[in-house]
């Protein structure tokens, strides 16, 4: 196996590592070996009808999922997966590849004490609600860093998807790479994403959520009333999940009754995670991993 995967090459410290992470992962999960490729999923139905991101879970059974976006600084996801483990809280992670791959011990640690983690891009594009998205000009990106990102982005969509893909979204996109249609980013950034979960950290783990928890986030909120969007979701079986808060700006007097927080791992966030969790507590709220909320 190993041979296959490293195709007679030496392994890297970083693939080793995640070699390692696969072999001593545990899944105590709900998770089935799908060998039937045509099993439905249980979201099929939502994942067919869904037109926005979900944002509320049905009022008349009110619940709180506590979720966490990007996945960058080891130092302050350590601290919030021991405030989470402290508390006995369960939280979604929705995570970009480069953050898996650059701290897989912590992620293993996160699937061990039950969170999810879920699908955020590859790399944190930005879509657009237009037909034209702009590649990596974010205003906190200096104009000076900004070629070598669209190169590493190209290289990457090349390594991973051959050419021939590469060479078909570039004729389709006559601005590539400044640019590039919104919806065919928004499928390279997930079919990246999903070509090194496969290849090179664990299938079983792909499986399963793409079967118990395919959840999506738009990164930035950015694209989510572009129908095309939507289509990529839907062609590639994802669930878009929204926010209704963002508790870094403020700790809200109340813990809502249908609730969707959304957090980053970054200091800011472990200064209010432990007051909100313990106020979420108080008022007799027990967050819920997502698929325990809206399974159907």
């Amino acid at each position: 196996m190993t041979e296959s995967l490293q195709e007679n090459r030496e392994l890297s410290d970083e693939e080793k590592d995640l070699f390692n992470l696969k072999r001593n992962i545990s899944f105590y999960h709900n998770w089935e070996n799908n060998e039937d490729n045509e099993k439905k999923s249980p979201y099929a139905e939502m994942i067919e009808n869904q037109k926005n991101p979900l944002s509320h879970w049905n009022r008349e059974k009110p619940e709180i999922s506590l979720t966490f976006d990007d996945g960058y600084w080891p130092e302050s996801i350590r601290t919030i997966l021991e405030t989470l483990r402290w508390l006995w809280i369960k939280a979604t992670f929705f995570i970009l590849w480069d953050c898996i791959r650059n701290t897989p011990d912590l992620w293993k640690q996160a699937i061990e004490d039950w969170h999810q983690i879920c699908c955020h891009t590859y790399s944190h594009a930005y879509l657009s609600e237009w037909p034209t998205t702009e590649l990596f000009k974010w205003h906190w990106i200096k104009p000076e860093n900004r070629p070598r990102l669209i190169r590493s982005w190209e290289n990457n969509v090349i390594r991973l998807l051959w050419k021939d893909y590469y060479d078909k979204i570039k004729s389709e996109n006559l601005r590539l790479p400044e640019a590039m249609n919104s919806a065919s980013l928004l499928e390279t950034e997930i079919l990246m994403r999903e070509k090194e979960i496969k290849q090179i950290l664990w299938e079983e783990y792909f499986s399963s959520m793409k079967l118990n928890n395919p959840f999506f986030r738009f990164p930035g909120g950015c694209g989510v009333k572009r129908s095309e969007n939507i289509d990529v979701l839907k062609k590639h079986w994802y669930l878009a999940i929204g926010w209704n808060g963002e508790p870094k700006y403020s700790i809200p007097n109340r813990v809502s009754n249908w609730d969707i927080p959304l957090f980053h791992f970054d200091k800011p966030n472990i200064s209010k995670l432990k007051p909100y969790l313990l106020r979420m507590k108080e008022s007799g709220k027990n967050p819920k991993l997502i698929s325990e909320i809206i399974v159907p």
